[in-house]
């Protein structure tokens, strides 16, 4: 069993950053993920291409039954394309995140979000939708989403 992340192209992680069962995780080309940033892949995480993130984001792709506190399967957290998820912000187990999101600091995603929306809160709830804008600037230059 391997005990490393597959990772596809450049990839920038910042000071303090943690992560469990490494050979869970798949990030994308052009990926920045910010300081202390943890990655708790209990089931998959995949960030894809062209995601930034600020410090403090905790992705827990992992849960309990309410009942026997047994481990649920299907838990896989995925960050589409050209995402930004602002400070202290946490992602829970089944989720899927569209491409284009902004995730504002501070907000727990319990639920999946469509692609080009701005959510916020807790639990984070969709506020608005951004420009379907094909050329994006990220952390490494201008993108297609």
């Amino acid at each position: 069993m391997s005990m490393r992340a597959n990772v596809k192209g450049r990839v920038f992680i910042d000071r303090k950053f943690d992560a469990i069962y490494l050979e869970n995780i798949t990030l994308g080309h052009d990926v920045s993920l910010g300081h202390y940033n943890r990655l708790w892949a209990f089931d998959k995480i995949v960030i894809e291409d062209n995601v930034q993130t600020a410090i403090g984001l905790t992705i827990v792709a992992g849960s309990h039954d309410k009942e026997s506190f047994q481990p649920l399967s299907g838990q896989q957290v995925t960050v589409g394309k050209g995402c930004w998820i602002g400070a202290n912000v946490t992602i829970l187990g089944n989720v899927k995140i569209g491409k284009g999101v902004i995730i504002g600091a501070g907000s727990i995603v319990n639920k999946s979000i469509p692609d080009f929306s701005i959510a916020v809160g807790n639990p984070a709830k969709v506020i608005g939708k951004r420009s379907q804008r094909n050329n994006i600037i990220g952390a490494f230059g201008n993108y297609n989403v």
